[in-house]
């Protein structure tokens, strides 16, 4: 693991103590996605991220959509999701709508104004959200998984 992720993470959970304010953490992580900027830039490539600096995970849902939860059981998909059996993952139990503290997409003015290049926002596909799905307990906000998909 590398010191800019470990700082973050710690810095995160600081954070989440209320022991500092949320301006130090935008500040650690300007200074990450600075530093991936210029890497990329110096290996020469085409197009920039962010590197993702600024999400706990790649796939971060939560943070820009409500109508889930954290809940312990079976995913329903993928189909090698029900062996893993989490203890708790995020599951939509409500429709989905946008948060307006943390709209999709924030984090790509940061990065567009200080690459020197084409840039891009990574995100994962809408299907990779079917992994939220639960034939147990998404169907009260949704008839399927299709038209959970479709929102």
């Amino acid at each position: 693991m590398n010191a800019s992720r470990t700082a973050r993470e710690r810095v995160r959970a600081e954070l989440a103590q209320g022991r500092i304010h949320e301006a130090e953490l935008t500040a650690i992580e300007d200074d990450a996605v600075l530093g991936a900027i210029a890497l990329q830039e110096a290996a020469g490539v085409d197009v920039i991220t962010d590197g993702e600096m600024r999400r706990p995970t790649w796939a971060d849902v939560n943070r820009h959509l409500e109508g889930f939860e954290i809940l312990p059981g079976e995913r329903s998909y993928p189909a090698h999701a029900r062996l893993a059996n989490p203890s708790e993952a995020p599951t939509v139990v409500r429709r989905i709508t946008p948060k307006a503290e943390h709209p999709v997409g924030e984090e790509y003015s940061f990065l567009q104004a200080h690459a020197n290049g084409r840039t891009k926002y990574t995100m994962a596909a809408p299907s990779y959200s079917r992994r939220y799905w639960s034939d147990a307990r998404s169907t009260d906000a949704y008839a399927d998984v299709e038209e959970f998909l479709a929102d």
